[in-house]
């Protein structure tokens, strides 16, 4: 008798970026192998793989012989298996580590920023960020460096925007690099409606585009 389980995930479905259909696919393991059906309960990815990931960005990350591939929803390796750390992919790219270090690769498969940085994120808005010896900037699809690696840390942009932080500080900055809010947080989020949440010391209030305080942090 075959042992089926099935890996629902929190929201119940995965909607797939480029996929033919409009079903959502599940992760569901047949006899220790893992395959994917849709929401008629097919079976529309056979179930031969040692671990399969949901799918992102139309692919999904699989693992056959102890390496790893990719796959599209119509079950196509798109990225062939390879001895290679390969992370999920956004906005087309997916992190790689080669020798310790981090770079990314298209949907070919091949390399597109060559690995030399110490940690790297995922793109978003056409910016990742990327750090070697202890500093952060970003780089575009290309692997140009677009945003210094300046900054001790630095989030992903979001409607133009990435919080930044050095010396303990949080602010602001767009995608030229320029400083929207100046680095003098504690704390900080990305602007909503016009107003910000950000923390001087233990307390928050929210701030105005200018980086002034429109509520007062007491918080």
């Amino acid at each position: 008798m075959k042992k089926i389980v099935l890996l629902v995930l929190i929201g119940a479905a995965l909607i797939l970026t480029g996929c033919k259909s409009s079903d959502s696919l599940f992760m569901v393991k047949v006899d220790g192998k893992w395959g994917f059906i849709n929401s008629g309960g097919e079976i529309v990815i056979e179930p031969v793989y040692e671990e399969v990931w949901e799918f992102c960005d139309g692919v999904a990350e699989v693992r056959l012989d102890d390496k790893l591939g990719f796959i599209d929803c119509d079950g196509n390796l798109v990225i062939e298996l390879k001895d290679l750390e390969i992370w999920d992919f956004s906005e087309g790219f997916a992190r790689i580590m080669i020798d310790d270090k981090w770079g990314f690769a298209d949907k070919n498969g091949e390399v597109a920023v060559t690995p030399e940085y110490d940690d790297a994120g995922y793109f978003h808005e056409g910016l990742a960020q990327v750090e070697k010896d202890g500093k952060t900037g970003f780089i575009d699809t290309s692997g140009t460096v677009v945003i210094p690696l300046q900054y001790d840390e630095a989030g992903f942009f979001d409607k133009g925007m990435a919080i930044v932080l050095n010396n303990g500080k949080y602010g602001l900055i767009d995608r030229e690099g320029n400083i929207l809010v100046n680095l003098a947080y504690d704390g900080l989020g990305l602007f909503n409606d016009g107003l910000a949440a950000a923390r001087l010391g233990q307390q928050w209030g929210f701030i105005n585009t200018k980086g002034q305080f429109v509520i007062p942090p007491v918080y």
